[in-house]
């Protein structure tokens, strides 16, 4: 596999870990560092649906990305969070509290942007991953953030994610 994975697209990469951490294997040999080294890569170009699908692989096989591919994700998250969907934006700050890793200033405000505006949409394993994640990274949000996950939460019945 690490012969390839030089060449994998954001996608690819993302179905990679995707499967890695679905089937519940660690990668081995170069395996790992090659996919790292991919996520550093790719992350530029990166849609939220990979960002989160890749972060959700990580924190499921509790694998800490280097401080590169991090850096990377925080980035395709800054760059992604407008456009991120209520399940993006949900897995994303649940796969970074499973990590124990604080995203910094700038992937924060993105992400408590797509909050606040996908809060709405949010289902109730959507909301309760968000509520999770922020309470256990310490992660104070703001107002506006608070506001509309609770407005979710108490305004009208939430949809289960099953």
């Amino acid at each position: 596999m690490v012969g390839v994975v030089p060449s994998m697209k954001p996608q690819e990469v993302s179905n990679t870990v995707w499967a890695y951490a679905t089937l519940g294997w660690e990668p081995v040999g170069g395996a790992r560092a090659a996919l790292e080294a991919a996520v550093v890569r790719v992350g530029p170009g990166m849609k939220p649906q990979e960002l989160s699908n890749t972060v959700w692989a990580h924190a499921t096989l509790s694998w800490k990305p280097g401080v590169e591919a991090w850096a990377a994700l925080e980035a395709a998250a800054v760059r992604v969070g407008p456009v991120m969907n209520a399940q993006a934006a949900a897995n994303t700050v649940w796969s970074a509290a499973t990590l124990g890793l604080m995203p910094g200033a700038e992937a924060r405000a993105a992400l408590e942007s797509a909050v606040m505006r996908v809060g709405p949409d949010m289902t109730a394993q959507e909301l309760s991953n968000t509520f999770w994640g922020h309470a256990t990274l310490a992660w104070e949000l703001g107002v506006e953030a608070r506001a509309a996950l609770e407005a979710r939460a108490y305004t009208r019945p939430l949809l289960s994610s099953a």
